[in-house]
Order: structure tokens, then C-alpha cells, then sequence
């Protein structure tokens, strides 16, 4: 358990870090020994977004389709997707899923990335917005991005050779997402839901707002060392929302060879391969 000791010194980090409210789960010996959340407007079952903690969650239900045989992680993403993704420098280059995964595709960033992501939510300190991809679908968004002939291509978001070297990618998991919806025949935040979330038990996650209105912690920015409150958004019903307890029952499946809540998420090996 967790002492007052550690608990005060929780309480200092927040003050003198201008946190509103911090949700915190701790795991000791395959379970979840601690589970609190200190500050404002905000309890252990309130949901926060993950931000790009998402991605280790795309990367399991892709490789969860990698185990059941649906996809080649070095196969070209394009035997999978109904429209064409190359390097235009490279055009030769199969641009593979492994590749995707570990951010060694050459791809840097899409044009309106972040605002697509977030409604434009921001636009108190990232003005810039773009109407016509905030009404796009992600499969238009990604088609528009991606193809030459799209209204949102831009050649330079591609800046090295695919499978040089790394660099983070913040356009390869969406790209991902859609795989997973795409191969799997299923809409994205379904299949999430039902091959990973509600096996491991994590009832208090997804994606859709509108579910958990009532239940969501308020997101702020923070602009001139000031917390701003920002209203909800929806990211466009691929932006993941959960809680510390629901992320550490996630966590407890890979540190036991991919099994808990009597569900084997992925296999030893395919943990390994990841």
C-alpha cells in the first residue's frame, strides 16, 4: 500500500505543477494494490484521453490480426487497403506494416493532423484550421492525405528512405487504425471494444463521447502557464478515453505473458516479437 509519505509528495508535485486533477493505478505483484484520483472534478472511474498511449493498444489489435493470420506484418500495407501508400521519392519501396508500427516508414506528419484529431479544440494557441478535413471521414481524411490527387497531399510529409532509419510518426497509427478496421471488417472503436477492452475487463473505456459525457474528466491546455478548461471533443470517434485502473488491467496482460481476466490478449511470442 501506499503510504501518507508518498501520498504528500503526490500533493507537492501537484501544486508546484499546476496539475488540476491526477489519476494514478499502482501494480505489485500482477494487481492493482492502489487506485486514486487527487484534485478537482475527477474521481478513480473518470475518463481522461490517453493521447498516444493509444498506440500501444493499436499496435495489440494489430498484432492480434498478424496472430489469427489476417495480415503479414511485412507485407505492403497496400495488399490491405483500397488505396495506394508510397513514398513519392521511393516509389519502389513497399511501405510494410512492421514498418508502420515501429516508425521506421519515413513518414513524418499529414497536413492538419492534430486538428483533424482534436476538432480543432485548440484553437486558442494553433489558430490555423482547415473546414474541410474536420468533416472528413478518416477514410476520406486518410485518401485525401495520402493519394497525389488528394486536397490535403503534401509530398514532404514523407523524409526519409521507408526502413532507413526511425522517426515518430503521428500519421502512421491512423493509417494503422484503419488497417485494423479495414481487415478486420469491423468499425475500429467495435472492434476494440470487443478484442480487447471488455475481455480484460476494462468497462470504463472507448471512444465514442457521447457514452461517457456524464463520466469524462474536464481536458485542459495549458497557455501561458495558465490551465485552460477546453470544452469535450470526440475525435472523431477514434480518439481512445479511459481511466489509470482500466489502463493498468491493460498493463497486467503483458506482464503475464499476455494473459489476464482469464483472456489471452496476444501470445508470449507475439509479445515478444512486439
Amino acid at each position: 500500500m501506499i503510504n501518507m509519505e508518498v501520498e504528500h509528495r503526490i500533493k507537492e508535485i501537484m501544486v508546484s505543477g499546476e496539475l488540476p486533477p491526477v489519476q494514478i493505478a499502482i501494480i505489485d505483484h500482477n494487481q492493482i494494490t492502489w487506485s486514486k484520483t487527487l484534485g478537482e472534478n475527477s474521481d478513480t472511474q473518470s475518463l481522461y484521453m490517453n493521447g498516444s498511449v493509444q498506440k500501444v493498444v493499436d499496435a495489440t489489435a494489430v498484432l492480434q490480426l498478424h496472430e489469427k493470420g489476417m495480415i503479414d506484418l511485412d507485407a505492403d500495407i497496400n495488399e490491405y487497403i483500397p488505396f495506394e501508400i508510397r513514398h513519392p521519392k521511393y516509389p519502389n519501396v513497399p511501405i510494410t506494416i512492421r514498418m508502420l508500427l515501429a516508425h521506421r516508414s519515413g513518414l513524418d506528419a499529414v497536413r492538419d493532423q492534430f486538428e483533424w484529431d482534436t476538432e480543432c479544440k485548440f484553437v486558442e494557441y494553433r489558430p490555423t484550421c482547415n473546414p474541410e478535413t474536420q468533416n472528413m471521414s478518416l477514410e476520406e481524411y486518410l485518401i485525401a492525405s495520402f493519394t497525389s490527387s488528394g486536397s490535403n497531399y503534401n509530398p514532404n510529409i514523407w523524409i526519409f528512405e521507408p526502413g532507413e532509419k526511425y522517426h515518430y510518426s503521428v500519421s502512421a497509427y491512423p493509417l494503422l487504425r484503419y488497417l485494423i478496421e479495414h481487415v478486420s471488417g469491423n468499425p475500429y472503436p467495435k472492434y476494440m471494444k470487443e478484442n480487447i477492452f471488455e475481455p480484460l475487463g476494462m468497462l470504463n473505456t472507448g471512444f465514442v463521447l457521447e457514452d461517457y459525457i456524464d463520466q469524462h474528466a474536464i481536458p485542459y491546455t495549458r497557455i501561458n502557464g495558465d490551465n485552460i478548461a477546453l470544452t469535450f471533443w470526440n475525435g472523431n470517434g477514434y480518439m481512445m478515453r479511459t481511466t489509470a485502473e482500466d489502463m493498468g488491467k491493460f498493463m497486467l496482460a503483458y506482464l503475464s505473458n499476455g494473459f489476464y481476466n482469464q483472456f489471452q490478449l496476444l501470445m508470449p511470442e507475439t509479445i515478444e516479437v512486439m
